[in-house]
């Protein structure tokens, strides 16, 4: 709203053309800055969903184990970008608490229920079950 005001008193002094350039300019920094901070996230996060189940299910059953899990990520996914729209309109702002609480709560699972698998060597973790190890 301030900015409005600013607008306001300054577009006799350098004009409409300036303060649209001007704010354009300001609004691809934001983009660029914005877009900066989610690579950058998911760059250092990198999503290791698609190797747990490689490291944490015997050999017997690791393909298996991983099909099941690209399906159920590609499923999840078509759905919520299905329903994201009407929870969009519905909730509004809420939506993204609701995310947010999703995300907390997958991160106390993942803490209490995975098992890490750093230090743990490539053979041991390869060719047996991680139960084995950590049992």
């Amino acid at each position: 709203m301030l900015a409005t005001f600013v607008s306001i008193s300054t577009v006799d002094k350098f004009g409409r053309k300036k303060l649209f350039l001007y704010g354009g300019l300001q609004m691809l920094v934001s983009q660029i800055v914005i877009t900066i901070a989610i690579a950058m996230k998911f760059g250092l996060s990198g999503n290791p969903g698609w190797l747990v189940p490689s490291e944490i299910f015997p050999l017997e059953v690791r393909s298996a184990a991983q099909g099941i899990a690209v399906s159920v990520n590609m499923i999840f996914t078509f759905v919520i970008a299905q329903i994201f729209t009407a929870m969009l309109c519905h909730l509004k702002f809420g939506l993204f608490i609701c995310f947010a609480v999703c995300v907390i709560v997958m991160s106390i699972v993942i803490y209490k229920l995975l098992p890490e698998t750093k230090g743990v060597p490539n053979c041991v973790a390869r060719s047996s079950s991680l139960e084995q190890v950590f049992l």
